[in-house]
């Protein structure tokens, strides 16, 4: 019977055991999954960081590089990356390990698993042999370039700049002198070979000095610095003196305006009036690094003006504008009202001291006529309005205007280009119509007989 007893307590100590186990087991790990390793490339460090799947700690990510700090051309590497268990996990005794989804190996070791991935070779390193590149050469006023253009190759190498002056600008007339360095942005990819050609400006540089595989630097000199660019031709354009109105200071520079500025004076600050000679004098200055050519041409409004060279930045560009001529007088012909005859409403009969002034003349009456005739005993005024035709002409308020050789009234309009004249004609004669005195006499012998008849 003890025996009996022994064996029930033992399998019930099994049984309770069991529940315990099934109560406070741990959560299996059939699988590690390590996501975010940077794939091997060549010259650069191995990564050190990852991710992984839940219940799991990683311990430090190593790289058989040996004492290099960057990977190797051409060279397959493996990782090998110790993992263990957080506490409530346990891994499964088959467990498996991914690295960027790819099947790695797995050793086991208690509660430690170590994960490791060959990877692929990384690539083979691009040896530069051949280095073609362009310096700015320095121009008057031009911020000094701290890098090179690099035209070949197109990838791969960096560079800097520095220059033997403290300048912020160039300034023209002055040597420089330039310290080049060129490096490998990756020596182990990009490599420069000890027999590299070396071409600055399409010139070839043999005096340059080669630090292993990754650095050159050499010096370049530079002549007197030029200007970015030579005015040679100046063109301009202003407003030209128009009689009454004030001069005006806005000038419009219509060639080279990215390399000089201008200013405008006139050689009066009041209105512009007739018969008085007017010059325009125009300042001009060259813009920071910028010169103007001693010798420089010239225009103001499409012709040549004068051109006074003070220095590489300085010139006067003066032009005298012809003087406007006033018209001393105008006389105006056409026919004068008379009774029963069609008015006139324009003349061509116009002539001007001095000629050419004025060729035309509108001519409007008063008071209205009667289906554009004349009547008999009114006085007709006429007021002739005469546009100016002769270029550079203006009325003023000394020009006389004659009609028919008689002196008119005139107003000037305010432009100066018309004048308006207006003159007043006697009476026109009244003539009386021969029909109608017949008609009367009759009328007059018919009432001798019958004077009751008559009817004034």
């Amino acid at each position: 019977m003890k025996t009996w007893k022994i064996i029930t307590v033992l399998l019930a100590v099994l049984l309770l055991a069991g529940c315990v186990g099934c109560v406070s087991g741990a959560t299996s790990i059939p699988t590690i999954t390590i996501t975010g390793i940077d794939l091997p490339a060549t010259g650069v460090k191995p990564d050190t960081t990852a991710s992984v799947s839940t219940g799991v700690n990683l311990g430090t990510i190593t790289w058989d590089t040996g004492s290099e700090s960057t990977f190797n051309a051409g060279t397959q590497y493996t990782v090998t990356i110790p993992v263990t268990n957080k506490s409530g996990y346990e891994f499964t005794s088959d467990v498996t390990a991914t690295i960027n989804g790819k099947t790695a190996t797995v050793t086991k070791s208690g509660n430690t698993v170590t994960v490791k991935y060959k990877f692929d070779k990384t690539a083979a390193a691009t040896t530069i042999s051949e280095i073609d590149c362009k310096l700015e050469k320095p121009l008057a006023s031009n911020t000094p370039v701290t890098s090179l253009t690099i035209s070949k190759p197109t990838t791969g190498l960096k560079s800097t700049v520095t220059w033997d002056s403290t300048d912020k600008k160039f300034v023209l007339g002055k040597k420089y002198t330039a310290t080049v360095v060129i490096e490998s942005t990756n020596a182990k990819a990009y490599p420069i070979s000890s027999s590299a050609t070396l071409k600055v400006n399409g010139a070839t540089v043999k005096d340059f000095k080669q630090e292993g595989n990754s650095k050159i630097s050499f010096t370049y000199a530079f002549g007197e610095t030029e200007p970015k660019g030579t005015a040679e031709a100046l063109s301009f354009t202003v407003t030209a003196p128009s009689v009454g109105k004030m001069p005006s200071n806005t000038v419009s520079v219509t060639s080279n305006s990215e390399m000089v500025t201008a200013t405008l004076a006139w050689n009066t600050k009041s209105a512009f009036e007739p018969d008085t000679p007017y010059t325009a004098t125009i300042t001009v200055n060259a813009k920071e690094g910028y010169v103007i050519k001693n010798g420089a041409t010239a225009t103001v409004n499409g012709n040549a003006a004068v051109v006074i060279w003070e220095s590489n930045t300085k010139a006067t560009v003066t032009y005298p504008f012809a003087q406007i001529a006033s018209v001393d007088d105008v006389r105006v012909s056409f026919a004068a009202p008379k009774t029963g005859e069609a008015a006139q409403t324009a003349a061509n009969a116009v002539t001007t001291t001095p000629s050419g002034a004025a060729s035309s003349a509108s001519i409007k009456w008063a008071p209205e006529l009667t289906e554009g005739a004349f009547d008999a005993g009114i006085e007709y005024t006429a007021t002739i309005t005469i546009p100016i035709s002769g270029a550079n002409m203006v009325f003023d308020k000394n020009t006389a205007v004659y009609i028919n050789g008689e002196p008119a009234q005139v107003t000037v309009s305010s432009d100066y280009k018309t004048i308006t004249a207006v003159y007043t004609f006697p009476k026109t004669m009244f003539i009386p119509n021969p029909i109608e005195i017949i008609k009367e006499f009759y009328n007059l012998m018919l009432a001798i007989f019958n004077p009751a008849s008559y009817k004034f």
